[in-house]
């Protein structure tokens, strides 16, 4: 497969490429920072410029011939980045650009890099401010009832809606772009893995994580989905929730639960089931599953959740 990976020298773009590189796929990256490590060809370009993915793909169908699919991770990547206002209007105007631009070289899949923050949570208040995000049922799924919070959330439902139009049967009859949107939560490396798995009981702040019932993903695993939906049997737009089934911090879904969560449909079932999440959709479509979780690396640690 031939892939254009856009943001290719970020966190997740890098794990995804050197993981496209390593299975003998074609990559051909964008990103507005430069890098010589050569390990896949490149431009340097910025995607406020609606010319430059053209430039780009032109580019790359030189390098790997016609593009096969589309990873797209570049854009603001939270609402800290700029003005809530200018990360919705630029995410939105690059988004608008890759997809369009997506369906008109013919490309057949576009996998886009969404977040929870565009149905769940964000950036949030004390939990015991009566104003505070919670969810209003349990599980978290792709049901889950989209409130996003700010300008960065905002812009990913919107673009996910842009999807659905875009690659609909009625817009798309011709072309036959499929696309999947991958909601991800709180991506974490090794390093903040490992600091999460040895990390102390309490001493967390609800705002940074609650409203979101403490989700997290691991890059690798993240990296893995994306490579999972590439390969994916489906057409037409589907979104798909990719998290952890455990939360990031030591306490328990039961504890989490009684402490944030109490009379909010389904937590009870929540409680036996030991998670806040319903990733069947992943498993189901994509044939994913989160290999690397914090609860199975504290046990092998022997940190204790007690």
């Amino acid at each position: 497969m031939r892939v254009l990976v856009t943001g290719c020298h970020g966190k997740i773009g890098t794990a995804l490429c050197d993981l496209l590189v390593q299975r003998g796929d074609g990559v051909f990256g964008l990103d507005r920072r430069a890098s010589s490590h050569g390990r896949w060809p490149s431009s340097a370009d910025t995607l406020l410029d609606p010319y430059a993915i053209h430039r780009v793909f032109e580019t790359a169908q030189r390098e790997l011939g016609q593009v096969d699919a589309v990873v797209h991770l570049a854009g603001h990547t939270n609402v800290h980045a700029a003005s809530p206002e200018q990360v919705l209007r630029e995410n939105l105007a690059i988004n608008a650009s890759v997809f369009q631009a997506s369906l008109e070289r013919g490309v057949r899949r576009l996998v886009f890099a969404s977040s929870v923050q565009a149905f769940l949570g964000g950036i949030g208040r004390p939990s015991d401010d009566p104003r505070s995000t919670k969810p209003l049922r349990f599980p978290i799924n792709e049901q889950t009832q989209a409130r996003p919070t700010n300008g960065y959330g905002l812009s990913k439902l919107l673009s996910e809606r842009m999807l659905d139009e875009l690659a609909s049967d009625l817009y798309d009859e011709q072309r036959g772009t499929s696309a999947i949107s991958l909601r991800m939560p709180y991506v974490l490396d090794q390093g903040s893995f490992e600091a999460w798995s040895g990390r102390a009981r309490g001493g967390h702040d609800y705002r940074w994580g609650g409203c979101e019932c403490y989700s997290y993903i691991h890059l690798d695993d993240i990296a893995e989905a994306m490579v999972a939906s590439l390969d994916a049997d489906c057409s037409g737009h589907e979104v798909v929730w990719v998290a952890a089934p455990d939360p990031r911090v030591a306490e328990s879904v039961e504890e989490i639960a009684e402490e944030h969560f109490r009379g909010i449909e389904g937590v009870e079932d929540a409680i036996v089931r030991d998670s806040f999440m319903d990733l069947s959709k992943a498993s189901r479509l994509l044939g994913w599953e989160p290999k690397r979780l914090i609860r199975d690396r504290r046990a092998a640690l022997g940190v204790s959740s007690a």
